[in-house]
C-alpha cells in the first residue's frame, strides 16, 4: 500500500472511531464518514464495503498496533511458568488498555458490525503477536503442534476480552491481564500461579 493510500485509509478509520463511538450503525452514513475524513465516495468504496467493513478493519488496527512480535531468540529454553506470565502480561496489556479506552466503539462493533470474518482476524492477531516463550512453551504439549495450541488459546483470549469489552466481566485492565496470562502460563506448564 502507497503513503497516499495509507494516509487515506488511516483517516477514514479515525472518521469511523470518533462516529461510531458515539452513534449506532443504523445512524451512521458512507457520507458522514468521508465528509468527517475529508475524502470521496469512490476513494472510501476502493478500501472498504460500508461502514461496518470499515469498523471491523479499525477495531482490528487498533489492537494490532499496540504490541510488536517479540523478536525469536537465537536459541531456546524452557522458561518458568512466572517468566512466562510476565512475558504474556507484556504483550496483552496495551491491547486491553486500547479496548478500555475506546470500549463504546468496541462494544458497538462486537453489538452491531462483528462478523465470523472479524473473529477470524481477531484471532490471527492474537496468534501473530503471540510471545516467542509462549510458542516454543507449547510444544511440549503432545499430539499437536505449536499453532494447534496457540489457535484454541487465541480463541479462548478473544472470547474472555470480548465478553470483558460487553461488559460481563468486572474487571480492571490489570485484573484481565492476570487471568489472561496466568491461564496461557498454567495451560503450558502446569502450573497455577498467583495474581501479582
Amino acid at each position: 500500500m502507497n503513503k497516499k493510500s495509507s494516509r487515506t485509509q488511516n483517516a477514514i478509520s479515525k472518521s469511523v472511531l470518533r462516529l461510531v463511538s458515539t452513534l449506532d450503525f443504523k445512524d451512521i452514513t458512507v457520507q458522514m464518514v468521508i465528509d468527517d475524513a475529508r475524502t470521496t465516495r469512490p476513494t472510501f468504496y476502493s478500501h472498504f464495503r460500508d461502514v461496518e467493513d470499515a469498523a471491523r478493519f479499525t477495531a482490528i488496527s487498533m489492537m494490532s498496533m499496540q504490541t510488536d512480535v517479540p523478536p525469536q531468540p537465537n536459541d531456546w529454553v524452557p522458561r518458568d511458568a512466572d517468566f512466562i506470565a510476565d512475558r504474556i502480561r507484556v504483550q496483552v496489556r496495551p491491547i486491553l488498555e486500547v479496548v478500555a479506552t475506546h470500549r463504546a466503539f468496541f462494544r458497538r462493533v462486537l453489538e452491531q458490525a462483528a462478523n465470523l470474518d472479524y473473529f477470524n482476524q481477531t484471532v490471527a492477531m492474537f496468534m501473530a503477536k503471540a510471545d516467542w516463550e509462549f510458542r516454543m512453551a507449547t510444544e511440549k504439549v503432545r499430539s499437536t503442534t505449536d499453532m494447534d495450541v496457540l489457535e484454541i488459546v487465541a480463541n479462548g483470549a478473544m472470547w474472555m476480552v470480548i465478553k470483558w469489552t460487553l461488559g460481563d466481566t468486572e474487571a480492571s485492565v490489570d485484573e484481565l491481564t492476570d487471568r489472561v496470562a496466568l491461564t496461557l502460563a498454567a495451560l503450558v506448564t502446569g502450573k497455577l500461579l498467583e495474581a501479582k
